[in-house]
């Protein structure tokens, strides 16, 4: 459709499928490969990413972080996911929970629609149209786990990173609920990522940090780290359970 227009796609071997007007990111690019479909807030950065052929495998390694917390839960009624995007992830969650009810909320009016004609998000999914501070003021949950992966391009919203937001995430989770909430890091220095940090550490009681590319002395910047929370438990416990769910 488009590619013309950027050669970086072509490079990369993707082509367009759709190019859709966003109320967030101005416009949502759909493209694919034999093996991969992605969600872009432009040619440059992903935001959704789903294989084709296994729709449950994650594709990008913030969401293999996630999923390997997943799979350790020791049961799963209800999960919600702040930040729809594409929805590949809630794949993942009826793979590893069949039995979970899953929701998803999104402040973009085209993402539900979005989610559901190019990424084939499970029917049975619930997903809402709603700023996630006005869900939270509800009576919400509670949730076994809550994946926080809300973006406005390179950063999570500045609207939900204050104290009151994570509190009345914390109110929602069950005992023994988790959270993840994945961050950018954009240099060693980055001070908005510290904020989010100390925000993250005096809502909950228990939090770890997880990067997205284990194993790297030297890690490359921006790069994603997932926060971990678990209510009435050590994070740090978590991360080195047993799976219990492939």
């Amino acid at each position: 459709m488009r590619w013309f227009d950027h050669p970086l796609l072509w490079l990369q071997g993707e082509r367009v499928v759709d190019v859709i007007p966003s109320g967030v990111f101005g416009e949502i690019w759909i493209t694919e490969n034999p093996f991969c479909r992605c969600l872009r807030s432009s040619p440059f950065v992903i935001q959704t990413a789903m294989n084709k052929r296994r729709p449950w495998a994650p594709c990008s390694s913030h969401y293999r972080a996630v999923a390997e917390i997943l799979r350790k839960m020791p049961e799963m009624k209800r999960f919600l996911m702040v930040g729809l995007g594409g929805g590949s992830f809630l794949h993942t969650v009826k793979h590893c929970w069949p039995d979970a009810v899953v929701e998803a909320i999104d402040v973009d009016p085209v993402m539900p629609a979005i989610a559901r004609e190019y990424f084939d998000v499970p029917p049975e999914a619930i997903l809402i149209l709603m700023d996630a501070r006005d869900y939270f003021r509800g009576d919400r949950g509670p949730f076994d786990f809550v994946f926080i992966d809300a973006f406005d391009g390179m950063c999570p919203p500045k609207e939900l990173l204050t104290g009151q937001f994570f509190e009345s995430v914390a109110r929602a989770l069950s005992p023994g609920g988790v959270v993840c909430m994945n961050t950018v890091r954009k240099h060693p220095w980055d001070s908005d990522y510290g904020k989010v940090r100390g925000l993250f550490k005096k809502a909950f009681a228990h939090t770890a940090e997880m990067f997205s590319l284990p194993g790297k002395a030297a890690p490359l910047f921006p790069h994603n780290i997932v926060l971990l929370v678990a209510n009435g438990a050590d994070a740090e416990s978590i991360t080195n359970r047993k799976e219990g769910k492939g």
